[in-house]
């Protein structure tokens, strides 16, 4: 055999369906492994600066709202975007304040 392939196997001896078979099923399992690794290509996340200060101005806005509106919709909001918060109040000359 001049060729080590499977191919060079079946072009010398002739067109067998066993051998063609096998080959069909490598071919399909390299596909599915292509797919695959197409599916865990990472995303593009480039974005502008100015896509970047638009974001971060909408969601502060959206906080500024919260703020202004009824405590418990705003310390669920708050929940959601920082994982844990603990303020404790600290006595002053003025008042309580947070730390």
């Amino acid at each position: 055999m001049s060729e080590s392939t499977s191919e060079g196997a079946i072009a010398q001896m002739g067109h067998s369906p066993a051998p063609l078979a096998k080959l069909g099923e490598v071919d399909a399992r390299f596909a599915a492994v292509d797919r695959r690794m197409d599916e865990q290509k990472p995303v593009d996340l480039t974005a502008t600066v100015a896509e970047i200060r638009e974001f971060v101005f909408r969601n502060v806005m959206d906080l500024r709202t919260l703020l202004r509106q009824d405590a418990s919709r705003f310390k669920a909001a708050l929940a959601r975007r920082i994982g844990r918060l603990k303020l404790t109040l600290k006595e002053t000359e003025k008042g309580r304040s947070t730390r």
